[in-house]
């Protein structure tokens, strides 16, 4: 997926819409704490796949869904939601298969934003 066509987070209307509302200066402290911290939730995420741990993975899902949605990185938040529910029902197979899908999708918003701090 090419990230200049499609990009992960949609950082042009997250930073419109806190310019809207008068707040565009917690558009880059709002990103430097996701880079900063989401990395650690998603290790803690992946580990609880790994083990089954389907109690920690729906909370791990949940705090990951609403930070994704605060940076604007809707597609991923989605995916991480779908966890949430998936955990919550107990029903490891759809946990596993959406896992292995949000993992490549985590990466691509993690460089993305990553390269924008840089930037």
């Amino acid at each position: 997926m090419d990230v200049q066509t499609n990009p992960p987070v949609e950082l042009n209307g997250f930073r419109e819409a806190m310019r809207a509302a008068d707040l565009e200066e917690i558009v880059e402290v709002t990103i430097e704490v996701y880079v900063d911290e989401a990395p650690r939730t998603f290790d803690l995420l992946s580990a609880s796949v790994a083990e089954g741990n389907l109690d920690v993975v729906n909370s791990c899902a949940h705090s990951l869904k609403s930070s994704s949605h605060n940076v604007w990185a809707k597609r991923v938040a989605g995916m991480f939601g779908i966890l949430e529910d998936a955990a919550r029902d107990r029903d490891a197979k759809l946990v596993n298969s959406t896992f292995g899908e949000a993992e490549p999708e985590f990466r691509r918003v993690m460089d993305y934003l990553t390269a924008t701090l840089a930037g």
